[in-house]
């Protein structure tokens, strides 16, 4: 616990998410002046009348949040916590925790938690893992117009009737609307 310098009386209480030093006189929570911000080792920012203890970078943030991320372009939005993204364009965004997707185009998202995704073209979105995604709008059109590639998986070894889900995982269905379906049988 910091005590009171000679003279003062006041002294650091807490420090900030963002950096800024927040001063007691013991009963109460305060902003320091100028002089009693420096006499305890601190920085000034006379542009915001605060005690700076650090600069807070939101590059470092971004950096320690999401792994081998790579951005070409501009507006384009990583959300924490992804892993191996790509992306190359305008205006893309892949939200929190969707790993290893390549986005190439204007306006795509890869929506949160969804891995494994190559979106191309303008506006479309991905809500399904291990998808090829490909959207043919205009940038003002929104998401109208895509093309979804995944896959719906089951196993029988008897011949059986037996679910098929999205990527084989159980009680995942697709709920978007359907123009068309292609079924492919493979027998072993």
């Amino acid at each position: 616990m910091t005590t009171y310098l000679k003279g003062y009386t006041v002294k650091p209480f807490i420090t900030t998410s963002n950096g800024t030093v927040i001063f007691t006189d013991g009963t109460n929570q305060l902003i320091p002046n100028q002089q009693q911000c420096e006499a305890y080792g601190y920085r000034y920012d006379q542009s915001t009348g605060t005690c700076v203890a650090f600069v807070n970078s939101s590059l470092l943030q971004k950096t320690l949040n999401n792994a081998n991320t790579k951005i070409q372009g501009r507006k384009n939005t990583v959300e924490t916590g992804v892993m191996n993204g790509m992306i190359n364009g305008n205006n893309q965004t892949i939200k929190r925790q969707a790993n290893n997707n390549f986005i190439n185009g204007i306006g795509n998202i890869v929506n949160a938690e969804v891995d494994n995704n190559i979106i191309l073209g303008t506006n479309s979105s991905s809500n399904i893992s291990n998808s090829l995604v490909i959207g043919g709008n205009k940038a003002s059109d929104g998401a109208i117009r895509q093309n979804m590639t995944f896959m719906y998986g089951c196993d029988t070894t008897d011949g059986s009737t037996v679910d098929s889900f999205v990527n084989n995982t159980t009680d995942s269905f697709l709920y978007q609307k359907i123009i068309q379906f292609v079924i492919f049988n493979q027998k072993l």
